[in-house]
């Protein structure tokens, strides 16, 4: 095997194991799987398992992003209510994001999709103590872009037509462009690739 393309999914288990079987069964498989991928001699990957697996880290993302040359909006996170809703308040408007695609799932076992919603400081209760959240503050849009970058390629398409804040709810209403990318974030991004997101 030669090239590897490796896009992480939400795996599931075979129908006849569930609860902590299934979680097992599926850490085993990835971690079985994900391991072969990783040590194939002189594969070409987009992208390297290990390499997916170390930027999973919202904050580490953050953090390489901004030595890249990249801008991050404010961002808080925290388990703690009142400086949620300080953060809020102080630089409002803002966005609560989930840190991780987790692999939690409802009492029906369908796994909710949360999406990256407004929240006003009256919406940010003392609940949050229970983990850590991530609040962001809202970035005004026009369009979304999104970039894939390989190797030394930079591909950017302009996504429209999102009735609301996060489009990945509106997919049958979406338009897509492709567009040109601004010299200095192609250096940026090309400086993310090569950089140790931790």
């Amino acid at each position: 095997m030669r090239s590897v393309f490796w896009r992480p999914s939400a795996y599931t288990a075979s129908g006849q194991v569930t609860g902590d079987a299934a979680r097992w069964c599926v850490d085993q498989a990835l971690y079985g799987l994900g391991g072969v991928l990783a040590a194939l001699p002189g594969a070409h990957y987009v992208n390297h398992p290990w390499r997916i697996r170390d930027a999973e880290h919202k904050p580490a993302q953050f953090a390489a992003a901004v030595r890249c040359g990249l801008r991050v909006p404010r961002t808080t996170i925290t388990s703690d209510g009142a400086a949620a809703r300080r953060m809020a308040v102080e630089h409002g408007p803002v966005v609560y994001k989930p840190l991780w695609n987790t692999r939690y799932a409802a009492s029906d076992g369908q796994a909710p999709s949360i999406w990256v919603a407004e929240v006003t400081p009256g919406e940010i209760g003392d609940s949050v103590a229970a983990t850590a959240h991530l609040f962001q503050h809202r970035v005004d849009k026009v369009a979304d872009v999104r970039g894939t970058a390989v190797d030394e390629r930079l591909w950017a398409v302009r996504i429209d037509g999102s009735p609301g804040l996060d489009w990945r709810r509106f997919y049958d209403q979406l338009s897509y462009t492709l567009i040109d990318t601004p010299p200095d974030v192609v250096k940026a991004i090309g400086a993310y690739q090569g950089a140790r997101i931790c």
